[in-house]
């Protein structure tokens, strides 16, 4: 291992967070039993033991020059400590500091982002300089599928020799060994008897699909009244989902769950008998390894995440954007042929299990010294 050393930057760590960084967490716990890491978190507030992590440090001040100051001496002082490779999780400004001090003092930055910035710009009416000054500074931009890469190449003009891909991974072990008796706890709580479970989770915003659950969710129960609705997070349209099911009468086959910690989604999942992602736009898509994981066949909208993640046979249950009567259909499928669906994801969920998402980011960091034009791990 040519890079032993490593500080990973993360915007928030939480034990009760929603969102995908316990997955993070997870993954650095197995790349600390192969070389010291060092854990640098502009946030916290549940923060989990250290494990296989050499230190875990959370930003202390809260004023932001004072905070961004902070981020300055420490990563100084990191540098000066030995540690030569960066690796910045979506943080522009925590990428943009280390990449300067990179460039002084000698270190690799390599910064995650999977996003598709512009169509922000397009709604802000101007573009993110900061970003683009930090696509400029860093060594590495780490990506993924193939797909962004090529977003990047096309609208910011970042150089295929300096995009990485990372593809995802997932701890299967955590969604599939769910106690089956909670499980049943809550279907008997939620007076579920023999239905269906359909299961949503994800952002509630128009671009994560929540605008088409309605319809779904309409078209699905004029076909079959066996079907239960769970939809799991949170988001801008929240409340708008809410309203919208309640004028339509449907509230009383839907649970709108709300934003629970990723630690407890395997849960959901496992009572699930099918899982839908009606996203617009899914550059990766981290719930459709969950779901795999969790052995759930799934439905989905055809997005970057859609077409990377899923084996050819899955993509059976692939749907064109917006056509909601053929995504019902395909729902009906995946209930008629759970078990061959659910085959299918166990076996493509393989290959981005925690143990192959280790070795391939330790092969990532490992060749940053080598050579500055490898453009992917995969």
């Amino acid at each position: 291992m040519t890079n032993s050393k490593l500080v990973f930057i993360l915007p928030e760590l939480d034990t009760q967070t929603s969102n995908h960084y316990w997955h993070i967490y997870e993954l650095l716990q197995e790349i600390g039993k192969n070389i010291d890491v060092f854990l640098f978190a502009e946030q916290g507030k549940f923060v989990p033991k250290k494990g296989t992590i050499k230190k875990i440090y959370i930003q202390k001040f809260h004023c932001l020059p004072i905070r961004l100051m902070e981020r300055w001496v420490v990563f100084l002082f990191l540098n000066f400590q030995g540690y030569r490779v960066f690796y910045v999780h979506q943080s522009i400004m925590s990428s943009i500091i280390v990449s300067v001090l990179g460039h002084l003092f000698g270190a690799k930055t390599f910064f995650w982002h999977c996003g598709k910035i512009h169509i922000y710009e397009k709604e802000l009416g101007r573009k993110n300089w900061l970003f683009r000054l930090n696509l400029k500074l860093i060594d590495y931009l780490v990506t993924a599928p193939l797909e962004m890469k090529k977003y990047y190449q096309k609208n910011f003009a970042v150089p295929a020799r300096k995009i990485k891909l990372f593809p995802g991974w997932v701890n299967i072990q955590r969604f599939r060994k769910v106690d089956q008796g909670k499980v049943n706890y809550l279907r008997k709580k939620l007076g579920l008897g023999n239905k269906k479970v359909i299961l949503f989770v994800h952002w509630l915003s128009p671009r994560k699909g929540s605008r088409n659950l309605v319809e779904i969710v309409t078209q699905a129960l004029q076909k079959r009244n066996d079907l239960f609705f769970v939809i799991v997070g949170i988001g801008p349209d929240f409340q708008w989902l809410k309203r919208e099911l309640a004028k339509r009468n449907l509230l009383k086959s839907v649970w709108m769950v709300g934003a629970i910690p990723n630690q407890k989604i395997p849960l959901y999942l496992r009572m699930a008998d099918v899982f839908i992602l009606p996203s617009q736009e899914e550059e990766l898509g981290r719930v459709h390894l969950e779901a795999m994981a969790a052995e759930v066949p799934i439905v989905a909208f055809a997005t970057e995440g859609s077409r990377g993640l899923l084996s050819k046979a899955q993509k059976r249950l692939m749907i064109a954007k917006g056509n909601i009567k053929e995504f019902i259909e395909a729902m009906e499928k995946a209930l008629r042929k759970k078990e061959f669906f659910i085959k299918l994801g166990q076996k493509q969920v393989r290959q981005y299990s925690i143990k192959n998402g280790t070795s391939n980011f330790l092969r990532l960091i490992g060749k940053s010294h080598e050579t500055r034009v490898n453009t992917s791990v995969i």
